[in-house]
């Protein structure tokens, strides 16, 4: 029985933080650039991305796990984030947000 609950609890948690990247990285590519805040993206998608890699030492062959890890891959190969030069841009676009209203 614990064994059962100690599996879900960690599915779960895989589950929750794909919910979590889903919901964030979504938010990010939809919201307007002056209001991003870089260092909590860039934070957040470090701290993504090493979570993702723990948890795929420990569950190799888990489907959701890659998912993860590849999310975070693409969205840091298609969105370069650079704060000091207060710009983001995709494959497609860039855009500096200082000078926006």
């Amino acid at each position: 029985m614990e064994e059962c609950a100690a599996l879900h609890l960690g599915k779960h948690e895989i589950w929750n933080a794909l919910h979590e990247w889903e919901t964030s990285s979504s938010g990010w590519m939809s919201s307007a650039a002056s209001g991003l805040d870089l260092d909590t993206i860039n934070t957040t998608v470090d701290e993504a991305g090493v979570g993702a890699y723990t948890m795929l030492k420990a569950r190799r062959d888990d489907q959701v796990v890659m998912r993860l890890r590849e999310a975070g891959g693409l969205f840091r190969t298609n969105v370069r984030i650079s704060s000091s030069a207060r710009v983001i841009s995709t494959s497609s676009s860039a855009c500096v947000y200082d000078d926006l209203p």
